[in-house]
C-alpha cells in the first residue's frame, strides 16, 4: 500500500541522490516520451555535456527508471530515452505523495 510506495519513492531519492528530487520528477515526466540526451538536458536548463549526462542521466539508467531505446548502442547518435514500467509506478507514487 502506501507505506511500500514511501519505502521505493525513499529508496529511489537515495540511489539518485546528486539529483534533486524536483530535477528528478521534471526529467521522469518528461521521459514519458522518447527524448535525446540533449533534449532533456535542455529541458533543465543545463548545457550538453558527459559531466551532466553523468550527473543526470546515467543514475536513472543504472536504477532502471529510464531505457535506452537503442540498447545495443548506447552512442548511437539516433539514441533516445524513455521511462521504464519501473518509473511509472515511481511517477504515481510521488503524485500521491503530494
Amino acid at each position: 500500500g502506501e507505506q511500500v510506495g514511501e519505502q521505493v519513492r525513499e529508496q529511489v531519492e537515495s540511489k539518485v541522490k546528486s539529483i534533486r528530487k524536483e530535477n528528478l520528477i521534471q526529467i521522469l515526466k518528461y521521459l514519458r516520451e522518447e527524448h535525446k540526451k540533449d533534449e532533456i538536458l535542455i529541458n533543465l536548463g543545463l548545457s550538453n555535456n558527459y559531466l551532466n549526462y553523468k550527473r543526470y542521466i546515467l543514475p536513472l539508467i543504472k536504477q532502471k527508471l529510464i531505457d535506452l531505446t537503442i540498447p545495443d548502442k548506447p552512442t548511437s547518435p539516433n539514441q533516445k530515452y524513455k521511462t521504464t514500467q519501473k518509473c511509472l509506478i515511481l511517477l504515481e507514487i510521488f503524485d500521491k505523495s503530494k
